[in-house]
């Protein structure tokens, strides 16, 4: 395993591959049959995100050392180290053809490679707020656009052919806590610190319907998650609650007193009719989107005096969603069987 915290997790399309990233400096490729299958792949720091091509056949790791390193999967062999960007490295994702590769930072800087040859396409620069840079993107389906959530106060969409940001519309929020997208990017459900949730149509730039307020004013939102018909919205809060709200009506569907302690992340299953939640202590719970009842309760029994504190701090199902893998602070994956 790991020896310092798991930061990302990613999985290959047909749900045979699992890579891992850590501050640790490395990238892990595991086979799901058991064993891990490849060399472990090295940053000169931490290894902050990791995407695996829609062909399964490249794996992209980005650091804090400004690099975004190209992999084979199939061998393990590194293609390209690609350099330019300014500061650390937030996210990477491909587009859907597998042939571009896209790379975000600190500085809320964007840059476009070509995966066969690694060389740079294009540079994107946002020139607003530049703290926290951009922590969510996603490339919409037809691999025309990259929407992203730029320093937690304005989303943005760039146009993959001349780089140009053609959709940018402010926040004007400094409540926001956690952002998610939909598949399809064209959806923003932003969650916030007074338990109120707003929801943009990303391409109209408008913001949908007015003040959303989800959880008690008290409550802070964690995160939240969207199916991917953008009909259902979970909302996360940090005294341990969760809701199921149907959209667009705002209807809310089940309150459930998920855990004990708050609630660190949820996850949504690719086909939308599950959902995981992990709490501060460590329990991770598998949920019905539709009736929302509990399916099946896992406790990691992390040491939780240890230095640093072992929280799980990232979820993901696999591509089929009967598997979830966590990865958390003691340096572990858990690959945990779904019903």
């Amino acid at each position: 395993g790991h020896t310092n915290w798991v930061t990302s997790v990613a999985f290959s399309p047909e749900g045979h591959y699992l890579v891992s990233a850590s501050v640790d400096r490395t990238v892990k490729l595991w086979e799901l049959a058991g064993q891990q299958s490849a060399n472990d792949r090295g940053h000169n720091k931490e290894i902050t995100a990791v995407a695996v091509s829609p062909d399964g056949q490249l794996l992209a790791s980005g650091s804090a050392d400004q690099t975004v390193r190209l992999w084979e999967r199939a061998t393990g062999r590194e293609l390209f180290v690609l350099e330019g960007h300014p500061k650390e490295i937030t996210a990477v994702a491909f587009l859907p053809d597998s042939k571009t590769l896209i790379s975000a930072d600190k500085d809320c800087t964007l840059k476009l490679w070509d995966a066969a040859t690694g060389k740079e396409i294009r540079t994107i620069r946002n020139d607003g707020p530049q703290l926290d840079g951009i922590p969510v993107m996603t490339a919409t389906p037809d691999g025309k656009k990259v929407v992203a959530w730029l320093a937690l106060a304005e989303i943005g969409a760039f146009d993959v052919s001349n780089g140009k940001q053609d959709i940018s519309f402010e926040l004007n929020d400094l409540a926001s806590k956690c952002l998610t997208l939909s598949a399809d990017g064209s959806l923003a459900a932003v969650g916030r610190t007074d338990g109120s949730v707003h929801l943009w149509d990303v391409f109209k730039q408008k913001r949908l319907g007015g003040e959303w307020k989800v959880h008690d004013k008290s409550r802070e939102i964690m995160d939240l998650a969207l199916t991917p018909d953008k009909k259902t919205l979970v909302t996360a809060d940090n005294s341990g609650e969760v809701r199921v709200w149907q959209l667009p009506e705002r209807k809310l569907l089940h309150t459930i007193p998920a855990h004990k302690h708050k609630i660190m992340a949820v996850a949504m299953s690719p086909d939308g009719t599950r959902f995981a939640t992990v709490a501060g202590d460590n329990v991770i719970k598998l949920w019905d989107c539709a009736s929302g009842k509990e399916l099946r309760q896992w406790d990691l029994h992390l040491p939780l005096l240890a230095e640093p504190r072992p929280f799980v701090t990232t979820m993901a199902f696999t591509p089929g969603g009967k598997q979830l893998v966590t990865g958390n602070a003691n340096t572990t994956l858990y690959l945990l069987d779904c019903p």
